[in-house]
């Protein structure tokens, strides 16, 4: 009868049938849905949103900038080499800087988060 509720409450639905299956009915229906299913598991989400999607492959500009990069990196250093070193350093503390910012933040959020949900979770019941 809870079950039947549920059901009910869970769908909006003013009346709910239930079926019974024997083990060798749902082993056929499994059988027969497979296909379907791992066709969505691979298939699903490029279907659903393809601008999302990596499945058609990287696209032209997306392959020519590793090598705009190396020739931009080649010509920089022929011209100054010493500024390209400067250049790659100031990059390197950069990502250093934004790293060590992000888990910082992430250290002191954490323990909010968790008193946030926890005090939450309390409400709800």
């Amino acid at each position: 009868m809870e079950l039947h509720r549920a059901v009910l409450d869970s769908t909006g639905e003013s009346r709910v049938g239930f079926l019974s299956a024997d083990p060798q009915q749902i082993r056929d229906a499994q059988t027969q849905l497979r296909p379907w299913l791992v066709n969505q598991a691979a298939e699903g989400f490029a279907d659903l949103t393809p601008n999302f999607s990596a499945k058609k492959g990287v696209r032209r500009w997306q392959a020519a900038l590793p090598a705009l990069a190396a020739i931009l990196i080649v010509a920089a250093a022929i011209l100054d080499w010493r500024a390209l070193v400067v250049v790659f350093f100031a990059m390197g503390s950069v990502s250093f800087l934004i790293s060590s910012m992000y888990k910082v933040v992430a250290t002191f959020l954490s323990p909010v988060r968790r008193f946030q949900e926890r005090g939450s979770s309390r409400t709800r019941v």
